[in-house]
């Protein structure tokens, strides 16, 4: 996703009327380009020839190549497999794709189902200590998870405190924290921090 969003970034950039003066000039744009074949494409993660796809070998290599098979080839000297992860915005989709479906194929009908809905049972059928919990696994650590799926572990939306009954009217309802995050302020955290203590009080 950091990668897609690098690629957007820059193409954007370089759309008609960008402004240099602006500092969009300080990632290089005149020197943007898709790679050549033989050379490393994680940067520009695109391809300079038709028919090419940057494939990823590892996390300090990739290349264009027509085609890609994991695992070692006839010509890898270092011994390193491939991944044969494409790379690219366009790219990215069809691998993910074929990755879920890949992932989904190899559970069962069980498993497929516990995806479908959250624990609330005893332990280890539980919640986790989450406000909603669901996985194809039923403990901290996921037997199921070397088949691809991380349980998803959810808290309630309302920010503050939740006494759970134990003190009536001391629970907060404040927006999420992403709306703090997403303001890049200290002092907006503060503030927001302030508040919920205040109205706890």
């Amino acid at each position: 996703l950091a990668g897609t969003v690098v690629v957007l970034a820059r193409r954007a950039a370089r759309a008609p009327g960008a402004n240099a003066a602006s500092g969009d000039h300080a990632i290089g744009l005149d020197a943007w380009t898709c790679s050549e074949e033989a050379t490393d494409c994680r940067t520009s993660m695109c391809c300079a020839q038709a028919g090419m796809q940057c494939y990823e070998k590892n996390a300090g290599w990739a290349t264009c190549r027509e085609s890609c098979t994991p695992g070692l080839g006839a010509y890898d000297t270092d011994g390193l497999p491939w991944s044969c992860k494409m790379l690219g915005v366009s790219s990215l989709w069809d691998y993910n794709i074929q990755r879920a479906q890949t992932i989904v194929n190899n559970l069962t009908l069980a498993e497929k189902v516990s995806l479908l809905h959250g624990e609330n049972d005893g332990w280890p059928a539980d919640r986790h200590g989450y406000a909603g919990y669901v996985g194809v696994g039923r403990a901290y650590s996921d037997e199921w998870e070397a088949k691809g799926v991380m349980p998803l572990s959810m808290n309630d939306g309302p920010q503050g405190y939740n006494s759970y009954g134990k003190f009536d009217g001391k629970s907060t309802q404040y927006p999420a924290l992403l709306s703090v995050a997403a303001s890049f302020s200290p002092e907006t955290a503060r503030r927001y921090a302030t508040a919920i203590a205040e109205e706890f009080q």
